[in-house]
């Protein structure tokens, strides 16, 4: 999902973005799947942004949102987002020993215990974008 969300995200990018998340081709994506979806593009939104980014996009509680809206909502949200070299600073302070890496044991227990924590599916799900090959070592400079 990564390689064709980028950080640096520009309309066609967030509607290839939006489309994958499609699946079904109707034109509207399911609000369980926001929250991956916007992460997917690089963006770091705590669950509780999550839950008033849905509120925004399915204000009627339809259970779906169409890309228009998704669109605007994320237009006027990523205005003031984090940058990559804040992502990339953020995950320096658990590089102790400053190789560039951070262990998958030690991330798994930084995003599945601390702040606005994702839980084991989601970690899942993330580590398969930040380390596809299984190496047991994030490199946060490359992801």
């Amino acid at each position: 999902v990564v390689s064709i969300c980028t950080m640096d995200v520009k309309t066609n990018e967030l509607k290839e973005c939006f489309d994958y998340f499609d699946r079904s081709g109707t034109g509207k994506v399911s609000t369980s799947q926001l929250g991956v979806l916007v992460r997917a593009t690089g963006q770091t939104p705590s669950n509780a942004d999550i839950d008033d980014m849905s509120k925004e996009v399915d204000p009627n509680g339809s259970g779906n949102f169409e890309f228009s809206v998704f669109a605007a909502m994320f237009g006027r949200r990523t205005s003031s987002a984090m940058t990559p070299n804040d992502v990339i600073d953020a995950f320096k302070v658990f590089d102790q020993n400053g190789t560039g890496k951070i262990s998958v044991a030690d991330l798994k227990t930084v995003m599945t215990t601390f702040g606005e924590t994702l839980s084991d599916a989601e970690f899942t799900q993330f580590l398969k974008d930040a380390d596809p090959n299984s190496t047991g070592s994030v490199d946060y400079n490359a992801f």
